[in-house]
């Protein structure tokens, strides 16, 4: 099930804990015989402060995407602990 596969991710990046490195919060919700991902909003994104709030990834399905160079660095070790190549 593809939202197990989220929910799974979001535990290994919080079992590797890399210091500065955060997800959103998350849950997978069973309602009315279908599964859910639910995530909390990242803070300024309904405002329209995308460029002032999001350091890494997209959110505007991958035409444009944000990568900091210290994001890139704890994503970097997240991967290396994870056995993730870059």
């Amino acid at each position: 099930v593809p939202s197990n596969h989220d929910l799974h991710g979001v535990r290994a990046l919080n079992r590797v804990d890399v210091t500065g490195l955060h997800t959103l919060l998350t849950v997978v919700v069973d309602i009315s015989g279908r599964r859910v991902v639910a995530q909390s909003i990242i803070p300024g994104i309904l405002q329209g402060e995308q460029a002032s709030s999001l350091v890494y990834g997209s959110t505007d399905n991958g035409a444009t995407v944000a990568s900091e160079p210290r994001m890139h660095a704890l994503v970097r070790q997240a991967c290396e602990e994870l056995g993730i190549a870059e």
